[in-house]
């Protein structure tokens, strides 16, 4: 028999179970740990004084997840057990990787940020949102290359343009990794860089991520692109977010983004956890030679289905997003530069490279960090240019005010 309850104390979520865990419970208990930090808790207490019985089946779960949430400055906490259960534990080791207690007021709480003045809250169209802010200077944005040939299919060779990773700390657009243009024409794609390093989805069949993580000790490397956009500066706000009434589409989060800065023009970084995912990306790389029979835009109905991978249903469910882009509080004040990194029925630009399912720490001092690790640790699968329907549960997001381009 295995049964159990939870409650919550001081803001930690109490795990209060009853009878067995072996191999015939352990699913459960996996299940259950894993929708409780899915959610996002991090410090996990479990009352085991009425567990009779844990086979190393139900050890393995309990280490499982211990190992997860020490990545994450979390853990489980063991508390009371029979005499019996605590000589298993201490028999198998066990009893050195967790943290036992036989007093609930002998764990050690979570401790309060010394910086917590400086944090502000905030809600929003069901957001809720906690923000730090800087005293920076003004971003620059800067364009390359031109969209025009996209929906023709006419790019070539003299359209491929070359960055210095050095030079784009954030960006999307379509490129390619490579050093000379008949290597690389082939394996343009969506494409998101992040702190320097690129990660690109090569409009191929049966395509797979590309990447780049950029050290500056790699003078030789540069990154192609048709087209796209890039930014440079520091953070002007670090926040974290959360929907209070459900899952939070792009489109609303976009506009909390937005609410909390008195700028035109926002540069956006920020991880997440995908409760269901809307996008885009090519089939094929628009080259001239590719161009459609028809004469048509490859974005016509006619032949959208050929060229462009489209969800209809939300994909990628419980994955982490890093994603990047720009966003306008009133796109029609904007420049033409400015709204031709646009698309036609958004005011906001952005990329999203998919991860594979991982926690990630929600403190705002750790979100370099974070996103770091994340970049570099976890395994990618896709990009796709994100749509509005987009869906998060919860997130860490950079915002850097950025000079409006004419």
């Amino acid at each position: 028999m295995f049964e159990y309850n939870i409650t919550e104390e001081k803001n930690i979520k109490w795990i209060n179970i009853k009878g067995r865990i072996d191999s015939s419970s352990s699913k459960d208990l996996e299940t259950l740990l894993k929708e409780m930090t899915i959610s996002g808790e991090r410090i996990i207490a479990v009352n085991l004084e009425d567990v009779n019985y844990i086979s190393s089946a139900g050890l393995r779960i309990f280490l499982l997840f211990q190992k997860q949430l020490k990545k994450v400055d979390g853990e489980i906490i063991l508390y009371k057990m029979t005499d019996y259960v605590a000589n298993i534990l201490k028999t198998t080791g066990f009893d050195k990787l967790f943290s036992i207690i036989q007093k609930k007021e002998d764990i050690n709480f979570p401790a309060i940020s010394e910086n917590i003045t400086e944090i502000t809250s905030k809600e929003r169209n069901g957001i809720s949102l906690n923000i730090k802010s800087y005293q920076e200077k003004e971003g620059t944005l800067f364009s390359i290359g031109t969209q025009e040939h996209m929906s023709l299919s006419s790019y070539e060779r003299e359209h491929a343009l070359s960055v210095k990773p050095e030079d784009i700390r954030f960006g999307t657009g379509l490129a390619s990794l490579g050093e000379y243009y008949k290597d690389y024409r082939d394996y343009f794609g969506e494409t998101v860089v992040i702190n320097s390093n690129l990660f690109v989805y090569p409009a191929m069949k049966r395509s797979c991520v590309d990447f780049m993580l950029y050290t500056d000790q790699q003078e030789s490397v540069k990154y192609n692109f048709f087209h796209g956009f890039g930014f440079n500066g520091s953070w002007k706000n670090i926040l974290s977010f959360y929907g209070t009434d459900g899952f939070i589409d792009l489109y609303r989060l976009i506009d909390s983004f937005l609410s909390i800065s008195d700028a035109p023009l926002l540069g956006i970084v920020f991880f997440a956890e995908s409760k269901g995912l809307s996008g885009m990306n090519l089939k094929q790389v628009p080259l001239l030679e590719k161009k459609p029979d028809n004469g048509n835009s490859i974005f016509h109905s006619s032949n959208f289905s050929s060229w462009i991978n489209f969800s209809i249903e939300p994909e990628d469910i419980n994955q982490i997003v890093v994603a990047c882009g720009i966003a306008v509080k009133d796109k029609g004040k904007a420049g033409k530069k400015l709204r031709d990194l646009l698309p036609e029925d958004n005011n906001f630009h952005i990329h999203g490279a998919i991860f594979e399912q991982s926690l990630f720490k929600r403190e705002l001092d750790e979100f370099e960090h974070e996103l770091g690790r994340i970049t570099a640790e976890l395994e990618p699968s896709g990009v796709k240019h994100l749509l509005g329907k987009s869906m998060f549960s919860h997130g860490v997001a950079g915002i850097i005010e950025l000079s409006v381009i004419s």
